[in-house]
C-alpha cells in the first residue's frame, strides 16, 4: 500500500501503478478508493495517449462498478 501511495504521489504518470493499486484496493474492500484510483489512471492514460492502458483500466473500472 505504501509503495503504491508513493508511486502515485512521486510518479503520477506511471500508468501501470493505477491498475495494480486499484485491484489491491478492490481486494481489501476499499471499493470507492479503487474506483477513484482507476478513474485517475484513466485520465492520465488518456493524456498520454496510452490506448491499451485506457482499455484495461476502463475494463477494471467496469468490473468494479458491476460489483457495486
Amino acid at each position: 500500500m505504501e509503495l503504491f501511495l508513493k508511486l502515485t504521489t512521486e510518479h503520477p504518470k506511471y500508468i501501470p501503478t493505477y491498475y495494480h493499486f486499484g485491484k489491491l484496493l478492490q481486494e481489501i474492500g476499499e471499493l470507492k478508493n479503487a474506483q477513484t484510483v482507476f478513474e485517475t489512471g484513466i485520465r492520465f492514460a488518456q493524456e498520454l495517449n496510452e490506448i491499451k492502458a485506457v482499455r484495461e483500466l476502463k475494463a477494471a473500472l467496469q468490473e468494479l462498478e458491476d460489483d457495486l
